[in-house]
């Protein structure tokens, strides 16, 4: 069965975990904006926190509910509670709460501001390892990681300085995923 959706990924996302619990395997292929990948939006996320993009609260939550954050969603839903109930938070302190609690923040923000490849390294290496990533997402992920590795390496051919979170939004990452169904008990 083929499925056609305005947003494939988040369908993908949404029904693969009860289809592969079913037995029944699937997969998602075709192009997808880099933004519409876990690691697209987290990007996206602490760009808008770190520049002061539109409300920053909602960058900021975004970017805690985020999967790649490795934030535990009870801890997420607490910050959330506690950026949107005081006016007088401001964004620097929501950056320095997420960078003491998530493992990758840090690594989104050297990326952005050094383009750092190390950066990027790690956080491919914190995909591959599992944990923070839904088994039927880490191919993508790590897709949208090699999109951006391109990306590095052909501003530094061009001896460019690249605006990364810019030049991201315009990435589209050429996805193939297929996800085996589980062998059910007694089959």
């Amino acid at each position: 069965v083929v499925v056609c959706a305005p947003d494939p990924t988040a369908l993908f996302d949404a029904l693969a975990p009860a289809l592969l619990e079913a037995g029944i395997a699937c997969a998602l292929k075709g192009p997808v904006p880099f933004g519409g990948t876990l690691l697209g939006r987290a990007l996206k996320a602490v760009r808008s926190l770190q520049a002061g993009e539109g409300p920053w609260r909602h960058a900021a939550t975004d970017f805690a509910y985020s999967a790649l954050s490795g934030i535990a969603p009870f801890e997420a839903q607490r910050l959330n509670a506690q950026w949107r109930g005081d006016r007088l938070f401001e964004a620097a302190q929501a950056a320095e709460q997420l960078r003491s609690l998530s493992r990758t923040f840090a690594l989104f923000e050297a990326l952005l501001r050094h383009a750092d490849v190390a950066a990027l390294d790690a956080l491919a290496q914190a995909i591959a390892e599992g944990g923070l990533v839904p088994a039927q997402a880490r191919a993508r992920e790590q897709t949208a990681i090699q999109a951006l590795r391109r990306l590095l390496e052909s501003a530094e051919k061009l001896g460019a300085s690249p605006e990364l979170g810019v030049m991201a939004e315009a990435l589209w990452v050429s996805v193939s995923v297929e996800a085996p169904a589980a062998q059910k008990a007694g089959k």
